[in-house]
């Protein structure tokens, strides 16, 4: 006979994709960078007699009485609508995180500040934390879920039989281009606008666009990729740049050259090439996301440029920091100079890292985080 469950956790996300239980399914959250925490998360939560489900389906289940919202703890993705619904039902407020930047998540740091204390638990960058909970117990560094503890250890391929330098990177751009259908919409239009010259009643969007590192992403495919030194994967380039006419004009000709192409597995791609670039969309402080963690996972010397506060978190000797660097010609030259002894050292500091505090990174150790964090309320 099974025993009732416990608890029921909702995992709250506005992302349609995580919507109808599909957080449960590995392969589905493969897709996805960070998700796949979820499937080992609802295999640890079975093991003590609890369920993870998706928000949409655990308001389902609230409206048609099969589950009491008193039972679920919310854990929020960002400033979910559907963990507000469950809180306002009764639900009790267990996590709430953000993996996004400021760029992309402008009203989650606009509300954090309130919404950050429905929450027994905060998992956020250390810049909102120094701004809102600095003095708030339960208050952690976001460690942004990048690898698998499986991960079969790579076999390094030798320094000179390498490729010169990767970059894996979509076609996007923090700022939305003018286009004709944009004219049908007075909202859009001024927001448009607005970004174009730089105006916004937000103070968050300010900081954003004043701290975006996509033109740096662009300047780096400019350059390096003229000088035949790159092989750039990533999706949609071979569609209309979703970017500036300025950019287009300036990367159009070094595009037909690239020819990018999207790859499956990203750590198997980035391998084969002595450095990768491991650019965040932004620099804020605490924020640095997978981009650096799969450098090490896949054997790889990243060249990062980002979290300002990177060495807190992660050892200087691992990666090459492209703020020591006046322009792309200056890293250029370093880069070509680079030795196999430099090489094989990095290396093996980055490899280590991965082993030891490294592992904070792991989808496991995530999941396991989410667990102990939420011990009192599944004790109940």
């Amino acid at each position: 006979m099974h025993q009732p469950i416990a608890h029921i956790i909702a995992f709250c996300s506005d992302i349609q994709q995580f919507h109808e239980d599909k957080i449960l399914d590995q392969n589905w959250c493969q897709r996805f960078p960070g998700a796949e925490w979820l499937p080992i998360f609802s295999r640890l939560l079975a093991n003590i007699n609890c369920r993870l489900t998706s928000g949409d389906i655990a308001i389902r289940e609230v409206e048609k009485g099969l589950i009491n919202p008193k039972d679920i703890i919310v854990v929020s993705a960002e400033d979910s609508r559907h963990a507000e619904l469950l809180l306002a039902k009764g639900a009790t407020g267990g996590i709430i995180g953000c993996g996004e930047s400021p760029l992309f998540a402008r009203t989650f740091y606009e509300r954090i500040g309130d919404l950050g204390k429905l929450y027994s638990a905060r998992i956020l960058y250390q810049g909102t934390i120094d701004c809102f909970f600095s003095k708030t117990p339960n208050t952690f560094q976001t460690k942004f879920p990048s690898f698998s503890r499986a991960l079969d250890k790579r076999s390094r391929v030798p320094w000179s039989e390498r490729m010169p330098l990767a970059m894996v990177a979509g076609n996007k751009y923090w700022r939305t281009p003018f286009s004709l259908a944009l004219l049908s919409s007075p909202k859009k239009i001024e927001a448009w606008l607005r970004g174009k010259l730089g105006i916004s009643r937000s103070a968050i969007k300010k900081l954003a666009q004043a701290k975006q590192l996509h033109d740096k992403r662009l300047e780096m495919i400019q350059h390096f990729g003229d000088r035949g030194l790159l092989s750039l994967y990533g999706s949609n380039w071979n569609v209309p740049l979703d970017l500036p006419r300025r950019w287009c004009n300036r990367l159009e000709p070094v595009l037909k050259k690239l020819n990018p192409q999207p790859c499956g597995d990203k750590k198997e791609a980035i391998g084969a090439f002595r450095f990768a670039f491991a650019i965040e969309n932004i620099s804020y402080p605490g924020y640095h996301t997978e981009k650096i963690i799969d450098c090490f996972a896949a054997g790889v010397i990243p060249l990062y440029m980002g979290d300002p506060l990177i060495t807190r978190f992660i050892p200087k000797e691992t990666f090459i920091n492209l703020e020591d660097f006046s322009s792309p010609r200056d890293l250029e030259h370093f880069l070509l100079a680079f030795s196999s002894s430099q090489a094989a050292s990095m290396l093996d500091a980055g490899e280590a890292f991965l082993r030891a505090q490294g592992d904070d990174y792991s989808y496991e150790a995530v999941a396991e985080t989410a667990i102990a964090l939420l011990a009192t309320h599944l004790k109940r």
